[in-house]
């Protein structure tokens, strides 16, 4: 079963990846989070995608991971190759969410 996060703001960086391909990069992990998010990926779906390297290694999405990793066979993942990309995600991203709390432009 594949799962779409309902949420997609770089649809350029976005490939379908196989949850079994996916290398997370954390060892310790707030079960009570983990619980919490499968119940509200099962009613309301996935909010943002996983952030992996080419790679496959998890850079961004771990307690998202461990909800959706017994449930689901694949996402879509935002898929960032290199250090300064991965900079330069994060930075825009973060853009994005204070800009679209602010209410966006007022045109």
């Amino acid at each position: 079963m594949h799962i779409t996060p309902n949420k997609i703001i770089f649809p350029s960086l976005i490939k379908r990846i196989k949850v079994s391909d996916i290398e997370p990069q954390q060892s310790i992990y707030n079960l009570d989070l983990i619980k919490n998010l499968k119940k509200d990926i099962k009613e309301k779906g996935m909010i943002c995608p996983l952030v992996i390297s080419r790679s496959f290694k998890l850079i961004d999405g771990h307690h998202r991971f461990m909800s959706i990793k017994d449930s689901f066979t694949s996402t879509d993942c935002y898929v960032i190759d290199s250090q300064k990309e991965i900079d330069k995600f994060f930075s825009l991203l973060n853009s994005y969410v204070w800009f679209e709390s602010k209410g966006g432009l007022d045109v």
